[in-house]
């Protein structure tokens, strides 16, 4: 794609700083996934994973961009996922 031979479709985090000489378009209409995250059972939850999960779980509830209302494990609910 840098030398001008191609094309590629990226995610927005993938492309944070432009580059030089390339174009970008967003997607019409737009693409999504979903994405999911899992632990083990018996994986110990330590500070920063805690602080992580419930930021993710904050993110969530907000709604950015369209996040499904999924209880993650070891979220401020407690309730932790099934």
């Amino acid at each position: 794609m840098g030398a001008g031979l191609g094309a590629t479709v990226l995610t927005t985090l993938a492309l944070r700083s432009p580059v030089p000489g390339a174009v970008t378009r967003k997607l019409r209409p737009a693409a999504s996934r979903d994405l999911g995250i899992a632990l083990r059972r018996e994986k110990v939850l330590d500070r920063g994973l805690r602080l992580f999960l419930a930021e993710l779980e904050r993110t969530v509830a907000e709604g950015w961009p369209a996040a499904s209302r999924a209880k993650l494990p070891g979220g401020p609910s407690g309730t932790g996922a099934q």
